[in-house]
C-alpha cells in the first residue's frame, strides 16, 4: 500500500511541476508579446509625430498664390511679355492678373519707350499692334526700297530715334515731309545746332534719321506731346499693320517650311518626295495639303512641330502603303496606287483639321487615321476580285465602285453596315446582268432602250435611272436594288414579259394585215394605167411629160430599159 501511495505522490508531483512550467511559458510570451506591442505602440507615435510635424511645416509654408495681388503685380513686372504670356496660362488669378493694365503699361515704357496710349484701348492692345510693328521690322523681305514703302506702316517707328532699317537710316526731303511731316523751313531751323556750322547748300541731299527724330521732339515740344501725335496717326493705320503683319508670318512660315523640305543635311527629301508625288502640279506646294495650308495661314496650334511631324508621316505612310499594296492580289499598281495615296491624305487633312486647330499632332496620330482607311480600301478590293480580274471589270469595276455612295461611306466611318450595302447593291446588279444573258431574246424584241438598266454597270456607266413614271422597267429595277427581295425581281420579269408580248402582238398583226394585203394581190391583176395627154392649145407650151406610173406586179415582168437605161419601150 505504501508503494502505491508513493507512486500516486511521485506523479502528482510530476504534473504539479508540469503545470508550473507551462505557466511560467505562458508568462514570459504574455510578457514577450507585451513588449512587442509597446514597441509597435511607441513607432506609431513616432511616425504620427513626423507626419503632424511635416504637416505644420508644409502649414507653415507660404505659396505664391497666398501673395496678395499687389505683391504679385509688383512680382509680375519683373517678368518679359512672354512670361507674362505663359503665366496667364497657368491659374485663374494669374490670367486676371497678366491681363492688368498696369503691367502692360510698364512694358510699353520698357519694350517701346511709350508714356501714353490710346484712350479707347488698354496698353495690352497697344503692346500688340507695336509687337506686330516690331516684327515687320526684323523681316528683311518687308523692308523693300523707300520708294515702295507705305507710310502707313513706317509711321509706327516714329517713337523709336532708331531707324527700323538701313533703308530708311537717310531720307530724302520730300520723304521727310511725308514720313515726319517735317518741312524745309523746320529743317532749316531745328535740324542744325548753333554750335554746328551750317552748310552753305540747303536743303540737303540725305537727312539722318536719328537727327530727324530730335527735330520732330522739338517741333511738339516734347516726348510726350510727340508721342500723342504719333499715336494719333498710328491710330488711323491699325488697319494696314494687319494686313502687312499677316502677310509677313504668311512668306515667312512659308519660308521655313520650303526651307526644311530643301534641306539636305537633315534628310528631308524623302518628306519633299512623299509630299509632291502622285499629286497635281501646282505653283504652291502648301495648297495641295490642308495642314500645310493651315500652318502657313497661321490656323494650326502646335504650329511648326505639327507640320513637321505631317511630313515625316507622309514619307513613312508611303512607303508602308506601297509595300501593303503589293501583298495583294492582284496588287494595286499605277494609277490606282496614286488614287489611294491622294484619298487617304485628302481624308487625313480633313479629319484632322478641326483636331489641328486645337492640340498638336504627331506621326502617330496621322497614322492612326491613315493605316485603317487603306485597310479598308484594300478590304473592298479583295472582294471586287473574288471572282477574277475579268469579272472585276465587267461587274465591280473601281472606275464604277468609287461612285457609290457607300463605298465613300465605309472608308470614311467604317461601318459594316455601308460595306455589306455596297456589296448587295453590285451583287444585286449582277443577278440582273446573268438572267439577262439568259433571255437575250427580249433585246431583240423591245430593244437596247428599254433593258439598258439590266445590262452590267460597266456596259453603262453614265447611265443615270430616270424619274418615276417615265421608265417602268428602270423604276422597278431601282426598287430591286434597295430592297433585294424576290417579289421585286418577279415585279421586273412580269413587267419585261407584259412588254415583249404586247410587242409580239402588234408584230403579229402586222404580219397579218401583210399577208392580207399578198393575198388581195395575188388574186387580182392591175395594169398600169394610159397617162392622159392634155390637148395641146395654141401658142401654149406644153408641160413637160412624167413617167409613167408604175407599180410591181407579181404575175407581170418589170419594164425593159435600153442600152443606157434612160427610157422605157
Amino acid at each position: 500500500m505504501s508503494l502505491n501511495n508513493n507512486n500516486i505522490d511521485k506523479k502528482l508531483l510530476v504534473d504539479d511541476i508540469h503545470k508550473i512550467k507551462s505557466t511560467r511559458l505562458k508568462r514570459k510570451r504574455t510578457s514577450s508579446s507585451n513588449t512587442r506591442r509597446k514597441k509597435i505602440c511607441k513607432k506609431k507615435k513616432k511616425d504620427k509625430n513626423i507626419v503632424e510635424e511635416t504637416l505644420n511645416i508644409t502649414e507653415n509654408k507660404i505659396e505664391l498664390c497666398d501673395l496678395s495681388e499687389e505683391v504679385l503685380i509688383l512680382i509680375l513686372e519683373n517678368v518679359s511679355s512672354p512670361g507674362l504670356i505663359n503665366m496667364s496660362k497657368t491659374s485663374w488669378l494669374f490670367h486676371r492678373l497678366c491681363k492688368t493694365d498696369t503691367l502692360w503699361k510698364h512694358r510699353c515704357k520698357i519694350d517701346f519707350n511709350l508714356s501714353t496710349k490710346w484712350v479707347e484701348f488698354s496698353y495690352l492692345y497697344l503692346y500688340e499692334m507695336f509687337f506686330k510693328a516690331a516684327t515687320l521690322r526684323d523681316d528683311q523681305n518687308f523692308f523693300k526700297p523707300v520708294s515702295q514703302l507705305k507710310t502707313s506702316v513706317i509711321v509706327w517707328y516714329l517713337v523709336n530715334p532708331i531707324p527700323p532699317c538701313h533703308v530708311v537710316g537717310h531720307l530724302t526731303a520730300s520723304q521727310v515731309k511725308s514720313i515726319w511731316g517735317i518741312t524745309e523751313e523746320e529743317l532749316e531751323e531745328m535740324y542744325f545746332d548753333d554750335s554746328e556750322d551750317r552748310p552753305e547748300i540747303f536743303p540737303l541731299c540725305h537727312y539722318d534719321w536719328s537727327r530727324l527724330y530730335q527735330v520732330f521732339v522739338r517741333k511738339h515740344g516734347g516726348i510726350k506731346p510727340m508721342q500723342n501725335y504719333v499715336l494719333k496717326r498710328c491710330f488711323r493705320n491699325r488697319q494696314a499693320l494687319e494686313e502687312h503683319y499677316k502677310l509677313s508670318l504668311h512668306a515667312s512660315r512659308r519660308q521655313k517650311w520650303y526651307k526644311y523640305l530643301e534641306d539636305r543635311d537633315v534628310g528631308n527629301r524623302d518628306a519633299l518626295k512623299a509630299l509632291t508625288m502622285h499629286m497635281p502640279k501646282v505653283t504652291y506646294l502648301y495648297m495641295l495639303h490642308q495642314i500645310t495650308a493651315m500652318y502657313i495661314d497661321g490656323n494650326l496650334k502646335g504650329g511648326f512641330q505639327t507640320v513637321k511631324a505631317y511630313a515625316e508621316f507622309c514619307a513613312i505612310f508611303k512607303s508602308w502603303m506601297e509595300e501593303k499594296s503589293l501583298k495583294l492580289w492582284p496588287p494595286r499598281l499605277g494609277e490606282i496606287l496614286a488614287q489611294d495615296y491622294r484619298d487617304a491624305l485628302d481624308y487625313v487633312n480633313k479629319s484632322l483639321a478641326l483636331v489641328a486647330e486645337e492640340r498638336e499632332l504627331n506621326v502617330d496620330a496621322f497614322m492612326r487615321k491613315a493605316c485603317p482607311f487603306i485597310e479598308k480600301l484594300h478590304e473592298i478590293w479583295l472582294w471586287q476580285n473574288q471572282h477574277g480580274t475579268s469579272y472585276r471589270k465587267e461587274h465591280r469595276s473601281s472606275m464604277i465602285v468609287r461612285r457609290h455612295e457607300y463605298f465613300r461611306k465605309y472608308l470614311e466611318l467604317g461601318f459594316t453596315e455601308d460595306f455589306a450595302k455596297l456589296r448587295m447593291y453590285f451583287e444585286r446588279r449582277e443577278v440582273l446582268s446573268h438572267w439577262l444573258k439568259e433571255n437575250l431574246w427580249l433585246i431583240s424584241v423591245l430593244g437596247d432602250a428599254v433593258v439598258r438598266s439590266l445590262r452590267p454597270p460597266m456596259l453603262t456607266p453614265d447611265f443615270t435611272f430616270p424619274v418615276l413614271g417615265n421608265d417602268p422597267v428602270a423604276c422597278l429595277v431601282q426598287r430591286f436594288l434597295e430592297t433585294g427581295l424576290y417579289h421585286d425581281f418577279n415585279k421586273i420579269r412580269m413587267k419585261l414579259s407584259e412588254l415583249a408580248s404586247m410587242q409580239i402582238h402588234a408584230l403579229f398583226k402586222k404580219s397579218q394585215g401583210l399577208e392580207r394585203i399578198l393575198m388581195n394581190d395575188s388574186r387580182h391583176h392591175f395594169f398600169p394605167p394610159k397617162p392622159r395627154l392634155q390637148q395641146q392649145q395654141r401658142g401654149s407650151i406644153m408641160p413637160p411629160l412624167h413617167p409613167p406610173y408604175q407599180m410591181f406586179f407579181p404575175q407581170t415582168n418589170f419594164f425593159h430599159c435600153t442600152n443606157n437605161g434612160q427610157h422605157f419601150r
